[in-house]
């Protein structure tokens, strides 16, 4: 990678739901203002050479149309990438209070050209691992323990 450059990650895997012809157009215009940008169109990377791009990359751009859980806007944040999402499936919940990331509502390029020249001018990490916390296998699993706990001890009693 080059270092006078600045990388934003786009995953394309084809489907129409990541919704590429935005994500272009959205490009194409942060590049008249940020002529070192360039998008990285990751496809069939190994899911254990992930965590190289969203440490190289200043921000992951996620316009979905749709989503449930998206797993690549959780391993930004655990990578402290930040983020520009769709406000689609738990995008707003996961991105809430997470630093120089944001869902936005609505498909207006202006509105992600913003967020993304934002981010690009704070040149920063977001805070997204300590935000991920609730997500996480281990906290999970916690969760389920306490709660399997819980619904014994109340079994026992009654």
């Amino acid at each position: 990678m080059d270092e006078a450059k600045q990388y934003i990650l786009f995953f394309d895997n084809g489907n129409r739901v990541k919704n590429a012809p935005f994500a272009e157009e959205v490009m194409q215009a942060v590049q008249q203002q940020f002529p070192t940008v360039e998008m990285v169109r990751v496809q069939q990377v190994p899911h254990q050479q992930l965590r190289l791009y969203y440490n190289a990359a200043h921000a992951l751009l996620l316009p979905s149309l749709h989503e449930g859980s998206n797993n690549s806007l959780k391993e930004a944040l655990a990578c402290n990438c930040p983020v520009v999402a769709s406000a689609v499936g738990d995008a707003e919940e996961r991105l809430a209070g997470v630093t120089h990331s944001v869902a936005i509502k609505g498909f207006d390029v202006k509105d992600f050209v913003a967020a993304i020249a934002t981010i690009l001018q704070a040149n920063e990490r977001s805070n997204g691992r300590q935000c991920i916390a609730p997500v996480t296998h281990a906290f999970i699993g916690h969760q389920l323990n306490n709660l399997y706990a819980q619904l014994t001890q109340q079994r026992t009693v009654s």
